[in-house]
């Protein structure tokens, strides 16, 4: 009899397991050290600067996706992509079936944004992120690039940060996490007069804390052109230099204007490419490159 009870118990607890969906997903994310001071409970917007087109920063954000979600069981994915793409993005958050690379920005160069943010690390780290959403955890994707965007650097700026606060409203329980380039991600100026404020900097202060990637050399995939009106702009893999010396891969907190800490993915960085369009409904996780 008592070894009966024992194999029910084992088979109760194993059954758990298999029922807890969001408790193994947690298990198979990479620890970021440092995440913990990044993640402070009395912030509600968490900002992670990008240099667009690495393998490396996408599948790094995707583990602080996770560990936030861990720790606050909602979380926002505020992403930059056009807010013409809010329906699609939550439609793929609710469908697993249904590929990143069949999302608009993933098609063949979507105005202009060859640039790394439509690269095979992105997709992966949108499908890895849906993933983390069970019984206990609410995962949302929200875009913020302004459609149509203003000619004007400052008013781009807070249309943003605007649309991010807009996405705290409607999720008034859940944390943001911003995935952006690295520049929106400051909170001091970017011009010696003060007049340009970068997305981060309009945010409520207190309550936004924002990182700065970590150069490591290595390439990127981006877009870079020589002439003011961006005919010969050519996208593809770019050297980002050599760097003397690389952090260990975490998340570093620091006393600054500009950032409030940095992360290093601890390598040089990979280029990763363009998502190339969709032949069949297949998922993009598991393809080669980036």
């Amino acid at each position: 009899m008592r070894r009966s009870v024992l194999s029910i118990l084992a088979l109760t607890a194993a059954l758990a397991l298999l029922m807890a969906p969001q408790a193994g997903r947690a298990a198979q994310c990479t620890p970021v050290p440092g995440v913990d001071t990044f993640l402070d409970s009395a912030k509600t917007y968490f900002v992670v600067g990008d240099l667009h087109g690495t393998a490396e920063i996408p599948a790094m954000v995707a583990d602080i996706a996770c560990a936030a979600a861990v720790k606050f069981h909602k979380v926002v994915l505020a992403l930059e992509f056009p807010v013409t793409n809010a329906e699609a993005l939550s439609n793929f958050s609710r469908h697993p079936e249904s590929p990143a690379a069949a999302l608009p920005f993933f098609a063949a160069d979507p105005g202009g944004m060859a640039d790394g943010r439509s690269s095979v690390a992105m997709a992966r780290m949108l499908e890895h992120v849906r993933t983390l959403a069970g019984p206990d955890i609410a995962v949302s994707f929200v875009p913020f690039q302004p459609v149509p965007a203003s000619s004007d650097p400052g008013l781009y700026e807070k249309a943003m940060a605007v649309g991010i606060i807009a996405a705290h409203q409607a999720h008034p329980d859940a944390k943001i996490l911003i995935f952006v380039g690295r520049t929106h991600a400051r909170k001091a100026p970017t011009d010696r007069n003060g007049a340009l404020l970068p997305m981060a900097a309009t945010l409520p202060a207190r309550e936004t804390v924002s990182l700065d990637v970590s150069p490591t050399g290595g390439s990127a995939w981006n877009c870079r052109g020589t002439s003011l009106t961006l005919t010969d702009v050519k996208c593809g893999p770019n050297p980002l230099g050599e760097a003397a010396d690389i952090p260990p891969a975490g998340i570093t907190m620091i006393s600054g204007a500009a950032y409030d800490g940095t992360l290093s993915v601890g390598k040089p960085f990979s280029a990763s490419p363009p998502v190339a369009p969709p032949a069949s409904s297949q998922s993009v996780i598991g393809r080669q490159g980036g």
